[in-house]
């Protein structure tokens, strides 16, 4: 490995430790407190694509009900926080 690869790779470790610690925040601060959120709002809060997140739905790890639209279910999301995001 190069030293820029290197150097990319610790920059993007930093950038995932910073979206954990705001995710951390987040839910001790009980800010998942709706009931849905459109794949939209659960890409933002994740720092995910909403490709990744539709991913996420496919495999199971997130419940949805589809209300217009899909929705993530709130406690899913809380769920999904407590066990970490992949």
């Amino acid at each position: 490995m190069t030293k820029k690869e290197e150097e990319r790779l610790l920059n993007k470790i930093n950038q995932i430790e910073k979206s954990i610690a705001k995710l951390q925040l987040a839910f001790e601060n009980n800010k998942i407190e709706k009931a849905f959120y459109t794949v939209r709002e659960v890409s933002e809060m994740l720092h995910r694509t909403p490709r990744a997140v539709y991913n996420m739905i496919e495999r199971g790890e997130l419940d949805t009900v589809k209300l217009g639209g899909i929705k993530i279910k709130g406690e899913s999301l809380k769920e999904k926080l407590k066990g970490g995001v992949e």
